[in-house]
């Protein structure tokens, strides 16, 4: 897989390519997935642990075994041919080979994780924490040290929140748990602070003090530390004749250095039992069964408009 400045993720497979046309952010950090099944070629990208791209690429191709691997460089020709205008310009962290196709729920539940190299399947794993010299070593039992090039630099990797998943509150009466969440490159322990709370008059928001959930002190003003080691905490909404969204943001510290990227959860309240097991996943309704438009321009008649249709019919 090359990626190709830095609007196109382009998948080399043998002599073939594809352009996925997908996006890579200046200044993020991006978590890149790539499987590939050489018996039908077919591929999937996943950006962040959400399918970016997919297709086929390749079908029948092998791979003989022996041979170097390399990282960040394009080499134009076995057993040389850099060009140091090629090499790759950025950061990387934690970098993972399988020799078996990875899941999309596999990928989400390990990418945040730190593994211990052990893992069926896992035939690479540079954690690449070092922090000085030209060495990275292995994790596997395959112990396939690699050496650094080209002057490379070490640095403190950041913490970083990621945007949870709409939360649904199935009435104004039912107190739920909201798991807040955040990642280090370093795996270093997270500290979740409140940076924006619902308005009061769509819920309140307090420490979870025991699951159930069970209520602690109630969260009132912005930077409060969220006590939960695990960052969880309770939304209580407020009781309203009508469907709703309140708004949470949060940021994660790791001791060092506060994560800069917004973070937050959409929670929907009072939504028709039907839409919300749909949200939800719980069951899959027909779209048409709505009287649905376009809310968001996309083109698409999908769960984005299901939720706007909920919120304001």
């Amino acid at each position: 897989m090359l990626l190709y400045y830095s609007n196109n993720v382009r998948i080399y497979v043998g002599n073939a390519s594809v352009d996925t046309g997908e996006l890579l952010s200046s200044d993020q950090w991006h978590h890149i997935a790539f499987t590939w099944n050489g018996v039908h070629g077919r591929y999937d990208l996943y950006k962040d642990g959400d399918l970016a791209s997919t297709g086929t690429i390749s079908a029948g191709h092998s791979f003989v075994s022996g041979g170097t691997l390399v990282f960040a460089e394009d080499q134009d020709s076995v057993g040389g041919g850099f060009d140091p205008t090629q090499a790759y310009i950025g950061k990387i962290d934690d970098v993972r080979i399988w020799n078996v196709i990875r899941t999309q729920n596999q990928i989400q539940d390990n990418m945040m994780h730190e593994l211990h190299g052990n893992e069926p399947g896992l035939v690479g794993y540079w954690k690449l924490d070092e922090a000085q010299g030209l060495i990275t070593y292995d994790a596997t039992s395959n112990n396939k040290t690699g050496t650094l090039s080209g002057a490379p630099s070490w640095f403190v990797s950041p913490c970083m929140g990621f945007d949870a998943d709409v939360i649904a509150a199935a009435s104004g009466d039912q107190d739920t748990t909201l798991t807040l969440t955040g990642a280090d490159a370093d795996w270093d322990p997270l500290t979740a602070f409140i940076t924006e709370i619902p308005d009061s008059q769509y819920g309140e928001l307090y420490q979870l003090a025991a699951p159930g959930p069970v209520r602690g002190s109630k969260i009132s003003a912005v930077d409060t530390q969220v006590t939960d080691p695990e960052m969880r905490l309770v939304f209580a909404p407020a009781t309203h004749p009508d469907a709703y969204t309140a708004l949470l943001r949060w940021k994660v510290n790791d001791a060092l250095v506060d994560s800069d990227n917004p973070t937050s959860f959409t929670i929907l309240v009072n939504l028709d039992k039907d839409i919300l097991d749909h949200i939800l996943g719980r069951k899959t309704l027909p779209l048409a069964r709505f009287d649905l438009v376009d809310f968001n321009g996309d083109g698409v008649l999908d769960v984005a408009d299901l939720v706007q249709y909920a919120l304001f019919r």
